[in-house]
C-alpha cells in the first residue's frame, strides 16, 4: 500500500487566498450566543474573558468557525464571503490554498467537475467567487480512516495497518481522535489526478509507522574552547576549558607570583571538586 498527502504547490506561484465577510459578527449571532460558541470552540479562557470585557475582536476565521458550530456546516455562509489575495495579478490554478476555512483547499470549476466524475460522494463544497470566477472551497471530506498521524510529523508517519484500503481519498484521525485537516489518498486517487490536466497540486509520500526506521541523529560534536585570564604583571591568573559556554574539566588558578593555588573540577558547568594547593 502507498499513501500520499495532497498538498498545494506553493513553489509554482499559485495564489494563496484569504477571505473577508461582508457582514459583521452581530449579523450572524445574537449577543447571548457568542460566549457559548466561543466556549464550544474551546477558545482559551483568556479569549472568552476578553470578549466579556468588550475588548475582543472577532476575525473572519473565528466567525466562520462559530457559524459551523451553530449550523453544523458552512452552507449558507458562502453568500457573505469575499475572496482576496495579496497578489496583484493572481494566478488561478485548479487546486489552491485558502487560509483557515474548511480543509483549506479552494479549487476551480474544472477541478470540481473532474473530481465529481469519480468521487462525487467524497467531497463537499461551497461555491464562492473571485471577481466573476467561480471557485469551490472544500469544506468536508466524507471518508475518515481510523488511523492516525504520528505526532512527530518530521518523518511523515501513518499507521498503514489501520487503513482499510476501501477509500481512495480520506481524512485520518489524529492521536486525540479528531480528523486531520489534511487530505490523504491511496495511489488510485493520485493516478486519477495526475491523469488530468489539473494544476497547482503535489503529492507527498507518507511512511508506514510499522516498518519505517527512524534514523539515528548524529550528535553534533561540541568544541572545547580554552579560556584564560592574566594579571597586570603578565602572569597567568587562571585557565580552563569551556564547552557550549559551560565550564568543564579542570580550572587552575594562580597567584600573582605564578604559583598554582587552586584546582576546580567542573562537569557541564557544575563544580564537583575543589583542590587547594598549599603555599
Amino acid at each position: 500500500m502507498k499513501v500520499y498527502e495532497l498538498e498545494n504547490n506553493f513553489d509554482n506561484g499559485e495564489t494563496d487566498f484569504h477571505f473577508k465577510l461582508t457582514k459583521d459578527i452581530n449579523f450572524f449571532f445574537k449577543e447571548e450566543e457568542k460566549k457559548d460558541l466561543l466556549e464550544k470552540l474551546k477558545y482559551p479562557a483568556k479569549a472568552v474573558n476578553r470578549y466579556l470585557r468588550g475588548v475582543f475582536e472577532f476575525s473572519p476565521l473565528m466567525i466562520a468557525d462559530m457559524y459551523k458550530v451553530k449550523y453544523g456546516s458552512y452552507k449558507g455562509l458562502e453568500q457573505y464571503i469575499k475572496l482576496e489575495s495579496e497578489d496583484k495579478k493572481p494566478v488561478i490554478a485548479d487546486i489552491m490554498w485558502i487560509q483557515g476555512i474548511g480543509l483549506r483547499f479552494i479549487i476551480s470549476k474544472k477541478a470540481k467537475d473532474y473530481l465529481d466524475k469519480k468521487y462525487f460522494d467524497y467531497f463537499r463544497y461551497i461555491e464562492v467567487f473571485y471577481k466573476d470566477i467561480p471557485l469551490y472551497i472544500i469544506t468536508k471530506l466524507t471518508k475518515v480512516e481510523p488511523c492516525y498521524v504520528i505526532a512527530d510529523y518530521k518523518y511523515r508517519l501513518v499507521d498503514f495497518f489501520k487503513i482499510s484500503g476501501k477509500n481512495d481519498v480520506f481524512l485520518i484521525n489524529r492521536d486525540e481522535g479528531k480528523p486531520s485537516d489534511s487530505i490523504y489518498c491511496l495511489e488510485a486517487f493520485k493516478e486519477y489526478i495526475e491523469a488530468s490536466a489539473l494544476t497547482g497540486y503535489e503529492f507527498r509520500k507518507m511512511n508506514d509507522s510499522n516498518t519505517f526506521k527512524i534514523p539515528e541523529e548524529k550528535k553534533e560534536e561540541l568544541k572545547e574552547v580554552e579560556d584564560k585570564a592574566y594579571y597586570e604583571n603578565g602572569n597567568l591568573k587562571y585557565k580552563g576549558l569551556l564547552c557550549n559556554g559551560k565550564r568543564i574539566k579542570e580550572w587552575k588558578y594562580y597567584s600573582k607570583a605564578g604559583k598554582l593555588q587552586k584546582i576546580e573540577t567542573y562537569e557541564n558547568g557544575e563544580i564537583i571538586k575543589i583542590e587547594v594547593k598549599n603555599e
